[in-house]
């Protein structure tokens, strides 16, 4: 699967559990490090949400790596980093204040 494919299906993966306005970036052009990015506000708890794009992404042969230890600061925004694919996990508050949609506003691919 192409890693827009792979980005999609996290992005629907994050619909159904109730992560709220998911958008799908194509930052190929504007980053090094990644083709997609997926970033979406997750009400409540973090974690879970984290374990099941994780789940999601290992049946499209993804992996996260540079994985590290988890602190409380991540309570509020989560980065994982699938290789190609990176999914910000935001509290609403985060993706106010850091408006990584405005600062990828013309790679939009999805909402």
């Amino acid at each position: 699967m192409s890693a827009n494919g792979a980005a999609s299906a996290v992005a629907e993966a994050l619909c159904d559990a109730r992560a709220e306005d998911v958008c799908v970036f194509d930052v190929s052009a504007r980053c090094g490090w990644a083709d997609f990015a997926v970033v979406a506000t997750v009400p409540g708890l973090l974690h879970g949400t984290h374990r099941l794009v994780c789940e999601q992404a290992a049946r499209f042969g993804l992996r996260e790596v540079h994985r590290k230890k988890r602190g409380l600061c991540e309570e509020q925004w989560r980065v994982l980093d699938f290789g190609s694919i990176l999914v910000h996990l935001m509290s609403a508050q985060a993706r106010a204040f850091y408006d990584l949609d405005r600062l990828w506003q013309d790679c939009l691919v999805a909402r």
